[in-house]
């Protein structure tokens, strides 16, 4: 029995139907599957030397493991962190076997500190979902979506042994002889949870799936289970509180360049994710601008350039064929932003930078309003 129909349960549920006999089911209290992965940028990092070193990208799985560990300054449960490095590999086979699908090169993203980035060849999390949900079902997984537990069953002794959900508003139970899995995500939907937990991000915008409220981890709470860490939320660029579109510039970071009000670059792009999620929101108004250029737009897929048009007409996104048209759309001084952007494609020009960076030089010029969003 599995809790939850995103990228963690239906990966459960087809690992499952590899390894046992008997009937597996799924439950979805949304209407559709696919969770917080559907709507993901898509990106997996995991060390792979045939893709990374045609590219000049030398890794390993002892640098993946102390970048993992640095980034949380060795709060991390090695155990954990090992098991994922090590796993990781073998998991990105498993997937293509499944039928997943990559491009060949690799990225740096957003706060992940390394060109080890696999990129799907469909748009966000699409791919998994897709690939999961098909082979699950020829598998014989059965799964029910419109189905949100609301309890789970214990034995006297304690152990979960079945779950009791709504299906078309009557409670149905359900017996788990083989165990339960709660792959239910996080509770990134439920400002009052993300504000009990870390008063700071109270008011932010969410750019999870509707359904990550945390729901199960209380009644896991209930059965005894331990909750830990619940203070780590992590956020991204996303939409402003009046906003309306998530302009996603921000996933590659040699393209783009973060500013403030004042048209200036106020931090370090490839810094830990923490590090940026705390420079934001110490600006004015707690939002900034994502600045790329011809081609950085280009470099996004097509999802992430539609919603960049779109954002033209809701006021989430700008174009303008020079640094100083852009800068008058944004009401920053437009000498600010052409210095910054100067200045950024002299560092490209020298190791300062620390990787590959992209100049900001070809017209049009594209900027996105951006303020952080609870991730996860």
């Amino acid at each position: 029995m599995i809790v939850g129909a995103g990228g963690a349960g239906l990966s459960a549920a087809l690992r499952a139907s590899e390894l046992i006999k008997g009937k597996i089911v799924v439950l979805e209290k949304s209407k559709h599957v696919g969770g917080s992965t559907l709507i993901s940028g898509g990106y997996l990092g995991v060390v792979d030397p045939v893709r990374q070193l045609p590219y000049g990208i030398h890794d390993s799985e002892e640098q993946h493991f102390q970048d993992i560990s640095s980034n949380a300054d060795n709060t991390g449960d090695p155990e954990l962190i090992h098991h994922l490095v090590s796993k990781s590999k073998e998991m990105l086979e498993w997937l293509e076997k499944a039928g997943m699908r990559f491009r060949p090169e690799l990225i740096e993203i957003y706060g992940s500190h390394f060109p080890r980035c696999h990129v799907p060849e469909e748009p966000n999390g699409y791919g998994y979902i897709s690939t999961l949900v098909n082979r699950s079902v020829q598998n014989n997984v059965e799964l029910r979506t419109g189905s949100p537990v609301v309890s789970l069953e214990t034995d006297k002794s304690g152990a979960v042994v079945g779950l009791a959900y709504l299906k078309d508003g009557k409670l149905q139970k359900i017996n788990a002889n083989k165990g339960v899995i709660l792959a239910s995500g996080g509770f990134g939907a439920n400002p009052a949870m993300v504000e009990k937990f870390d008063p700071r991000l109270a008011g932010l915008t969410c750019n999870c799936a509707p359904g990550a409220t945390g729901e199960m981890l209380l009644q896991g709470e209930k059965c005894g289970a331990v909750l830990k860490d619940m203070n780590y939320i992590q956020c991204l660029p996303g939409v402003p509180p009046n906003g309306k579109i998530r302009v996603r510039f921000h996933n590659d970071i040699s393209r783009f360049i973060l500013i403030n009000t004042d048209g200036k670059r106020f931090v370090n792009e490839d810094s830990r994710r923490d590090v940026l999620r705390d420079a934001v929101l110490s600006q004015p108004g707690r939002s900034c601008f994502v600045i790329v250029d011809r081609e950085g737009f280009e470099s996004y897929d097509l999802l992430m350039r539609r919603d960049a048009v779109r954002g033209i007409e809701t006021g989430d996104a700008y174009k303008g064929s020079s640094l100083k048209e852009l800068a008058e759309k944004l009401g920053v001084p437009p000498e600010n932003l052409t210095n910054s952007v100067e200045e950024y494609n002299r560092l490209c020009t020298t190791t300062a930078l620390g990787s590959q960076h992209h100049p900001i030089v070809k017209a049009p010029f594209w900027a996105a309003k951006s303020a952080m969003s609870i991730h996860y």
